[in-house]
């Protein structure tokens, strides 16, 4: 008897150059399958298992994929209609979500967000120093505000644990970045009945603000369809830098005012502003080589893209993650684009020698 599957709605299959992924937005997790695979499940419809070549090795799957709960079985084909399709539409109603600053800029900068909503308030702090820490933490949390986020930039080898239990922990879920630190690890803060988590990096602040690694990589509802419709690093996002610059980001060169120089009206003009705007609805899908990445849902990419004569978008510099190998830099085998065979010129034109890119996969995953 021939069974009808379906595939989870909310299992999404995104195709890589080399292999594919199924996103999983119910449980935040991701599993990695063959392009072959995806190809079969992808449809919103009954899937076809029959069309696949390696029938013995479909049937592994297929028992993966009911384990794991990415398809399920339905009795009569007609029922297909119980299962609507999800829309991928992203709609927020807030001017801005998430707001970057630095602490030595003037504490008046925080009536510049007054009335508005944000998702994340984050701030640079250059050094732990309690007294200034608890002071802009004391300001912030007063804001509508679902979430802060604090960056200490300069690790000091005599900063304990003991040290970061006297922040005094906002209303607000709370979370601590150190950088410099000997091995990376996530730890937990707990005071009274409130709990902060704690990262720790071993990588310099501005490497990590300004480069992507796996551990960046974010997996649940508001990042895939943010991904999906927008470039969600820039999608509504602010930096205000050391100088008062306003700015979509901490590598953006590009400023639209002084925060030391402008009213408030100033500011809400600069923010809903075409210009301010540009960068927003840039899709991975439109971007050289991220497009072929099966993490394009899913990174939280600083680069600052480019546009070549086409309208295609590319950058200058290269990722951590090369998808036409399906390696990150830090793993063994990793090659280059260059080294891989995949040129983008400065221009912003793409060329594959798919015999040299052959060779390097394969010396890299023997």
């Amino acid at each position: 008897m021939k069974r009808n599957y379906l595939r989870n709605r909310l299992c999404v299959p995104v195709k890589g150059y080399n292999r594919s992924l199924i996103i999983d937005l119910v449980r935040n997790n991701y599993f990695l399958i063959p392009n072959f695979l995806l190809d079969v499940v992808k449809t919103d419809g009954i899937i076809n298992f029959n069309e696949a070549d390696d029938i013995e090795k479909i049937k592994q799957w297929i028992e993966f994929f009911l384990e794991e709960e990415i398809i399920f079985e339905i009795e009569n084909v007609i029922d297909i209609h119980l299962f609507p399709e999800v829309s991928y539409e992203y709609h927020s109603s807030a001017l801005l979500t998430s707001v970057i600053i630095h602490e030595n800029l003037d504490l008046k900068v925080f009536q510049l967000f007054d009335n508005l909503w944000l998702k994340n308030f984050s701030i640079i702090f250059s050094k732990f120093e309690l007294e200034t820490i608890n002071r802009h933490l004391k300001l912030i949390s007063k804001l509508e505000i679902d979430s802060i986020t604090i960056y200490i930039s300069e690790n000091d080898p005599n900063l304990c644990l003991s040290d970061l239990n006297k922040i005094k922990l906002p209303r607000q879920p709370l979370s601590i970045y150190l950088f410099g630190c000997r091995e990376y690890k996530k730890e937990k803060i707990q005071q009274n009945f409130l709990e902060t988590d704690l990262y720790l990096f071993t990588d310099s602040f501005y490497s990590y603000v300004s480069t992507m690694y796996p551990q960046k990589l974010a997996i649940n509802n508001e990042h895939f369809f943010e991904a999906y419709n927008h470039h969600n690093y820039f999608n509504q996002k602010l930096y205000i830098d050391k100088e008062g610059k306003i700015k979509n980001g901490l590598n953006n060169k590009e400023n639209f005012g002084n925060i030391n120089s402008i009213t408030k009206n100033d500011f809400l003009e600069i923010i809903e502003s075409k210009n301010f705007k540009r960068l927003w609805n840039i899709k991975k899908e439109d971007t050289l080589v991220c497009k072929d990445c099966e993490f394009r849902f899913m990174c939280v990419d600083p680069r600052v893209p480019k546009q070549n004569e086409n309208g295609e978008w590319f950058h200058d510099r290269e990722c951590n993650f090369n998808p036409y190998i399906s390696k990150w830099f830090n793993e063994e085998g990793f090659k280059s684009l260059q080294e891989s065979g995949v040129v983008l010129s400065e221009d912003g034109r793409i060329s594959i020698d798919r015999e040299k890119l052959k060779k390097v996969f394969e010396s890299a995953w023997n």
